[in-house]
């Protein structure tokens, strides 16, 4: 299993403060007094294998999830102090952050080779069949059961079931779930029988448990179990060091092994937009500049993300925006959107600039700067006799 991990240990009957110092400068990992029962021994031993989780973790997880970002390391890194017990391990984040790579490589480093990782979707979970695919049926269990039938515990036993957006999963479920996590025992469908289960179970989700709890669509007793040993990961957009860093290593790792330059105006865009789809989308998007043999990344290639950005922006955006963007380019729609905002809160509130300005909350000159030709002096004229 590879080389020992180095724990060196003194057994003393000194209780010093300064020689307890002194065992620690000079190397050693941990120290015991004597006399040494079997508590203290225990202690010890917990401590060694926390030491070779640590070590052996740290370097799968940061070889493995790639990130420079400090939080982030540090969430990763709180992973190890989990595993030493069967406790659920509950990863939050958004979609395309890397929950289900977490997972994974939390089985590489707490698993056997040959050990099962079952990957579940909180909302493949129907009510009418639910039990069946968690725990299995007997022949005749219900109409259909034309025989017996492994569910995912049997299938995950000695291993990981990871189930992703266990927040869509049914509140009737929830409770069966929660009594596994208990008891440590589930029944087939259709049978008596008891059957003990070895499982470690992670769950996944990129909504907030406790807006579900308070939405009645989530058990609190249930989101207390599963929210035992919490890892929380952020978008990226939250990770700006983590773009330029994920594109580097993502367009050295693709097989085509060819070098694309990114120019200063794209990577500022690159690095200020908000990347929905985290770190999966920035995968798609460096496999598309491969695909097109691109050897240089101007920011007229990055026309599709520009669209996507302003799409999210203004939410239910009309299509002579987009048209106007494609034809005019980014830059000119905006400047045409926020003058035709001006414009609508001018005329919305008859006129009177000062309560438009403060509505918008810009300056006079921005907003005299986006007022259509004719309309100053109307405005001004509308203010003046407002104040009069």
């Amino acid at each position: 299993h590879g080389a020992a991990v180095r724990y060196p240990v003194v057994l003393t009957s000194e209780k010093d403060d300064g020689v307890v110092s002194k065992v620690f400068d000079l190397g050693f990992k941990n120290y015991v007094i004597k006399p040494c029962g079997r508590e203290k021994i225990f202690h010890l031993i917990k401590n060694y294998f926390l030491k070779i989780n640590e070590e052996k973790a740290r370097k799968i997880l940061l070889d493995n999830y790639v990130t420079k970002d400090n939080d982030t390391i540090e969430e990763l890194l709180k992973i190890p102090r989990f595993i030493l017990n069967k406790d659920p391990i509950y990863i939050y984040g958004a979609t395309g952050t890397g929950k289900e790579v977490v997972a994974k490589l939390i089985h590489q480093f707490t698993q056997k080779k040959d050990a099962p990782f079952i990957v579940a979707d909180g909302g493949n979970f129907t009510d009418g069949l639910a039990e069946s695919k968690l725990f299995g049926h007997k022949k005749g269990a219900f109409t259909g059961a034309a025989s017996d039938q492994k569910g995912l515990f049997e299938l995950a036993n000695g291993g990981i079931l990871f189930i992703d957006e266990i927040g869509k999963m049914p509140l009737s479920i929830q409770t069966r779930l929660l009594r596994v996590l208990q008891e440590k025992t589930y029944s087939p469908v259709g049978s008596t029988a008891v059957i003990p289960v070895d499982v470690r179970i992670i769950t996944a989700s990129k909504e907030n448990l406790d807006d579900l709890v308070r939405d009645g669509r989530f058990h609190e007793d249930f989101r207390e179990r599963v929210l035992g040993n919490q890892v929380r990961l952020a978008p990226l957009c939250d990770r700006p060091d983590d773009i330029l860093f994920q594109l580097n290593y993502f367009i050295h790792k693709h097989p085509s092994g060819r070098a694309i330059r990114i120019t200063d105006d794209a990577f500022n865009f690159l690095r200020h937009y908000f990347w929905p789809g985290n770190t999966r989308e920035l995968i798609k998007v460096v496999n598309q500049w491969q695909t097109k043999d691109l050897s240089e990344i101007r920011l007229k290639d990055l026309s599709d993300l520009q669209k996507r950005e302003a799409k999210e922006l203004y939410g239910t955006i009309n299509q002579e925006f987009i048209q106007l963007v494609e034809t005019k380019g980014l830059n000119f729609a905006l400047e045409k959107l926020k003058s035709d905002t001006v414009q609508y809160f001018h005329k919305k509130n008859n006129f009177k600039a000062r309560k438009s300005i403060k509505q918008l909350g810009m300056g006079p000159n921005t907003f005299y700067k986006y007022l259509r030709p004719g309309d100053e002096s109307r405005k001004d004229k509308t203010d003046q006799t407002s104040s009069a």
